[in-house]
């Protein structure tokens, strides 16, 4: 026979003192066994491969976590910066804003010529954004500011997907004017 743990061998009608001494052989351990005697091994011996996985797992769920709520943090930052530069800068600000279906008539009331513009803003952003005051500017050919006036935004705010509808009028315009340009005020 064979022991398994020393690998001495020896037949079995011998006698042998080492075969009788059974609770002499040191019993050999190692870090990711479990011992007899738990008070033996420090508690940084016990499973570290457990301890490792367990390390790692919290890791990486705190990071997760992390960059879920800084993603949220940092778009709303973002969102409140750009109602701040609309505050105080207006017109900036304004991506995703614009003017769609723009009409232009002449209105001959009671002998007194009208321009009549028609148009709608139309949002395309993300955030609801404060609308200024819209802006017309009327030049000669030679790209030289003739008139300029300015009217209300028809809502205080626009939101996505949003359409709002504006009408100007200006009386008697200049005759020389060629080109019409339509802005927010301050862009």
């Amino acid at each position: 026979m064979k022991c398994g743990a020393c690998q001495t061998s020896w037949r079995p009608d011998e006698v042998d003192s080492k075969a009788t001494e059974i609770n002499e052989i040191p019993i050999k351990t190692n870090d990711f066994s479990a011992s007899t005697n738990p008070k033996e091994l420090s508690p940084s011996k016990k499973r570290p491969f457990l301890r490792l996985v367990a390390l790692g797992a919290t890791a990486a769920a705190m990071t997760g976590l992390t960059v879920v709520v800084l993603n949220d943090r940092a778009e709303s930052i973002f969102n409140r910066a750009i109602s701040w530069i609309d505050a105080f800068i207006p017109g900036k600000g304004l991506q995703g804003i614009s003017f769609t279906n723009i009409k232009t008539s002449i209105d001959a009331d009671r002998g007194e010529t009208s321009l009549i513009i028609e148009g709608e803003i139309r949002s395309d952003s993300e955030i609801s954004k404060n609308l200024p005051e819209i802006q017309f500017t009327m030049k000669d050919e030679a790209e030289n500011t003739i008139f300029q006036w300015m009217i209300p935004a028809p809502v205080p705010t626009i939101t996505k997907g949003e359409a709002v509808s504006f009408k100007a009028r200006l009386a008697s315009p200049p005759r020389d004017a060629k080109n019409i340009t339509i802005t927010f005020s301050g862009a």
